[in-house]
């Protein structure tokens, strides 16, 4: 089912099993997963606040002008001045609000996607931003937020934007396994085939990642299909353990036993004792 024009707080509380529940319990335990569910966990970082900005500026232009506010560039918020500043832009953006230079900065990224022939193609053919989701999967209701869907001579393509302090090709395949973008790639690719968005697979789905420092430099990605196989893989077997903690209520962390546990191989390799 392809929902439209959903807001994103009736996304988070719609039922269905995301990428990121799966990635958690892929790269940590049941318990993490579960203690996001319930919203335990909250980052309220200023990198996760600067990536949505990203987002909206870059996706939803006229969405960003309505909900960031952006403090003068001789703000400081220790003053009488500066807090009243602060009391009148929370007025209109409440938690929405960005430093002048990430704002400046938002401005240098954008023109950085602007500068790369490919990624602007690929903006220039967004039909959908922001597009839920929500499929049945083996009796396991899941969900799927995609960035945008654009469309490049007739073929359906769905863009994922990520800012990122690298975007080099060997940083962001590091990414990929560090951050559970396997488990994202084929988690939306299966909901989007699922919704009948796309009718194949890998080559649909990519990955457009710009840097947040000088020089903002910005690159497109497609992950292979091995990598997206092992990815599908992974994605499954958290299905199942999240289908099973659903079931029986139980969420595991870690072992409740003793543990043996040993130095890793490359540090027994470095060994010299002569």
């Amino acid at each position: 089912m392809i929902i439209e024009r959903q807001s994103e707080a009736d996304y988070n509380a719609m039922e269905g099993a995301r990428s990121t529940i799966l990635s958690l319990i892929d790269r940590k335990t049941l318990a993490h997963a579960k203690a996001a569910i319930d919203g335990a966990i909250v980052s309220e970082s200023a990198a996760l606040s600067f990536g949505q900005a990203a987002h909206d500026a870059i996706l939803r232009p006229q969405e960003f002008i309505k909900k960031w506010g952006v403090f003068p560039e001789d703000y400081n918020g220790v003053t009488k001045e500066g807090k009243e500043k602060k009391k009148a832009l929370q007025a209109s953006y409440g938690d929405s609000l960005l430093k002048h230079g990430d704002a400046l900065a938002l401005r240098a990224l954008q023109s950085s996607l602007e500068a790369h022939p490919t990624i602007k193609q690929l903006l220039n053919g967004i039909t959908k931003t922001e597009l839920p989701l929500q499929w049945d999967e083996q009796g396991i209701v899941c969900k799927a937020r995609i960035d945008a869907v654009t469309t490049i001579k007739g073929q359906t393509l769905l863009l994922d934007l990520k800012t990122s302090r690298s975007a080099a090709q060997s940083d962001f395949e590091r990414s990929c396994i560090s951050y559970g973008y396997l488990i994202q790639s084929a988690h939306y690719i299966a909901g989007a085939r699922a919704c009948g968005l796309i009718t194949n697979e890998n080559s649909n789905f990519l990955h457009v990642v710009v840097e947040k420092e000088a020089p903002f430099l910005s690159a497109v990605y497609c992950l292979d299909d091995a990598s997206l196989e092992v990815g599908e893989k992974r994605r499954q077997l958290a299905l199942r353990k999240y289908s099973a903690a659903k079931s029986t209520g139980i969420w595991p962390g870690y072992s409740e036993q003793i543990e043996t546990i040993a130095c890793p191989h490359w540090y027994f390799e470095q060994q010299d004792f002569e």
